[in-house]
């Protein structure tokens, strides 16, 4: 176990050393010209557009029919929706009163306060599980934490501590109202509660909760809480519980749960330590742990190209990184390749809040190859000068990651910054989502996975399938991404093996050689490729996949193989965001009814 914070810094140390916000919080208290500075005109006036729009808003419950939708029908969104939008609303109020500080906004903005005060519940249906009581109406008499009762609990403490001289100005009771919902409903379950899971005190499976929840709790409590024994008792189980989460992730700091959730998992972590480190003017300060900054390198490492990164499980394919975050994580880690990330980044989204961020040199992490043994994801690109040519990243690994889709031996494979073989990423989420029916939804199966069908078997979920014999070589002609995938697979594939090498060479093609070997013959096998581009049969062993302005080329004997397109309705409105309506299989039918076999199928980028 690493137990990398808790053990160094004692609550008594805590309690002595943990200061009050107004000496750390970086946000200047309501009212500030300076708020302002963060931000260009034209963002400014974004802001203040959508704030207005919400001066009318008429703050609505939610009703006990949207929680029990759950039940029925696994419909999440029908309370979700009710909840998010008021939240967002709430937000977009506050950022533009920080911004103007004319007072116009406050009178909603207490309502929305009030409102989320008012409610029973500050988080959803899918996760009133946490509670005893059974069902997706929560109790109100087992105050449970769960995602967005820490998120709601960040936002208010915020709030509280930026407005509070306005609100007490009005009335002492809004201020004493956010103080009483606060402490029922987070600090005192928070301390007197041990056996929520996402704790991870027992030693077992901890995901991204724990560092999303701890986090914000940890900054309701720094920024609220008054008394100093409370604070410190709230902050040293934080850092017991984080250490948790840290026992538990691969020392590599890949993200299995892929780039989404990395900025509520590694990001949250930074974020908490981040802010113990202020609010202890530096003493509390572990950012040279090797693991803390593979935490931090990920946000890089996970990078394609033109937004796009490596969307393996229940992510995203575009994400955005916030470059404060970034730039600040890389300044304490002493970490210049973030610092030039960050900066990087602030250039695509016309960042202006910082000028440290802006005025250091850009650096876009176009690395020559990469891998990562611990997670088993390695990959490279033609070159690590431009981030024209061909990027390809595969992954091994086992089927029962955080967020697991059924996908080892999975590759994706870019071309001038342009996705040709994908990985549909996050699904739509219901009550089925991470349930006995996970591996029904097309979204999740290996099947619409760059990977192969085996005698009519698809890859199964559990620990127990795995790839065997994982490894990664790179030189400056070549990048070899090599497994052996027949561990993935069912006895019913009835493979003993089946070993699959991808390799790019340099500034040529990359080449994919599946080399098999059954126990048995029992039907068609098929090579399973995902993909959103055009495609076109230009002649026998010859297959083009278009892209808007670039194209790839791949060939293959037909007497080994035959190609097929399979168009589809992607029907799931999150992977629609990532790859629009429809996408389409590419699948290579396998002609031989041969127990020991070799496939090769080569992809040339097409001027």
């Amino acid at each position: 176990m690493r137990n990398i914070i808790a053990p160094s810094y004692s609550e008594a140390f805590l309690k002595e050393h943990l200061q009050p916000p107004a000496t750390w919080y970086p946000d200047p208290i309501y009212p500030s010209p300076a708020y302002a500075q963060r931000y260009t005109e034209k963002q400014i006036a974004s802001i203040i557009a959508k704030a207005e729009k919400q001066l009318d808003y008429t703050w609505p419950a939610e009703p006990a029919s949207g929680y029990l939708a759950f039940d029925a029908v696994g419909d999440r969104n029908a309370m979700e929706d009710i909840a998010f939008e008021r939240v967002r609303a709430l937000d977009q109020l506050v950022e533009a009163e920080l911004i103007e500080n004319k007072g116009r906004f406050i009178p909603q903005i207490l309502n929305g306060v009030w409102s989320l005060c008012e409610n029973s519940f500050w988080g959803i249906s899918a996760h009133v599980y946490v509670q005893k009581r059974k069902g997706s109406l929560p109790d109100i008499n087992e105050p449970i934490i769960d995602l967005f009762v820490s998120e709601k609990a960040m936002k208010l403490s915020r709030i509280y501590f930026l407005f509070k001289a306005k609100f007490d100005a009005l009335n002492p009771i809004i201020a004493e109202r956010i103080e009483v919902e606060m402490n029922r409903r987070v600090f005192v379950p928070y301390l007197e509660r041990n056996d929520f899971w996402w704790f991870g005190f027992d030693d077992k499976f901890v995901n991204n909760w724990n560092p999303w929840i701890n986090c914000n709790v940890l900054q309701a409590a720094l920024l609220m809480e008054k008394d100093g024994g409370r604070r410190a008792k709230i902050a040293h189980k934080a850092m017991r519980s984080i250490d948790k989460y840290l026992n538990y992730v691969k020392s590599d700091g890949w993200c299995d749960e892929g780039p989404s959730y990395w900025k509520v998992a590694g990001a949250k972590v930074f974020s908490l330590l981040d802010n113990l480190y202020l609010a202890t003017d530096g003493k509390v300060n572990v950012f040279q742990n090797e693991l803390i900054k593979n935490l931090g390198k990920y946000s890089y490492n996970a990078y394609i190209g033109d937004d796009y990164y490596v969307n393996f499980a229940d992510a995203a394919a575009k994400n955005y990184f916030d470059p404060e975050l970034i730039f600040r994580w890389g300044e304490v880690a002493g970490d210049k390749k973030m610092m030039g990330f960050a900066s990087f980044l602030a250039r695509r989204s016309s960042y202006v809040g910082n000028e440290k961020i802006t005025a250091f040199t850009p650096w876009e992490p176009l690395q020559s190859h990469f891998w990562f043994a611990d997670n088993q994801i390695g990959g490279g690109r033609d070159s690590a000068e431009t981030s024209r040519g061909l990027y390809f990243v595969a992954k091994g690994g086992h089927n029962n990651e955080s967020h697991n889709h059924n996908d080892i031996g999975n590759f994706l494979l870019f071309r001038d910054n342009k996705p040709f073989l994908i990985d549909a990423g996050k699904l739509y989420y219901t009550k089925h989502s991470f349930g006995n029916l996970r591996y029904t939804f097309w979204p999740t199966r290996s099947d619409y996975h760059n990977v192969p069908n085996i005698n009519g078997v698809e890859q199964a979920p559990g620990e127990q399938f795995r790839a065997k014999q994982t490894q990664l070589q790179g030189d400056d002609q070549r990048v070899r991404f090599s497994l052996d995938i027949a561990g993935a697979y069912p006895a019913t594939a009835s493979v003993a093996s089946w070993q699959r090498t991808i390799i790019l060479e340099r500034g040529k093609y990359l080449l994919l050689r599946d080399t098999y070997v059954l126990t048995e013959f029992k039907t068609t096998s098929y090579l399973n490729f995902l993909t959103g581009c055009e495609m076109t049969q230009k002649s026998p062993g010859v297959v083009e996949l278009r892209n808007e302005d670039s194209a790839i080329e791949v060939q293959y004997d037909p007497a080994v193989v035959e190609a097929s397109f399979e168009p589809f309705d992607v029907n799931d409105k999150t992977v629609e965001v990532s790859w629009g309506k429809k996408l389409a299989r590419l699948r290579f039918k396998i002609i031989s009814d041969k127990l020991e076999n070799t496939v090769e199928l080569k992809f040339t980028g097409l001027k």
